[in-house]
């Protein structure tokens, strides 16, 4: 049996910080490229106007991503 790790990010508004929209933009970015995360839910961003990230939700397959760790 294959364990699996859930994941949130809850950044359903638009974000004050242009360093934290890149923040976690680079862990979405992450999540769509990793093998061993798949995004069930959200996984976009906008920057066009604002800094908008929808709400995420990913199953990672690897306790020590570095979406566990650092998110």
């Amino acid at each position: 049996m294959h364990q699996s790790w859930v994941l949130t990010i809850q950044h359903s508004s638009d974000l004050i910080h242009l360093q934290s929209f890149a923040r976690i933009k680079s862990y979405i970015d992450h999540a769509h490229a990793s093998p061993d995360c798949d995004v069930i839910a959200g996984g976009t961003y906008d920057d066009s106007v604002g800094y908008y990230v929808q709400p995420t939700i990913v199953v990672c397959k690897d306790r020590d991503d570095i979406l566990l760790r650092e998110v």
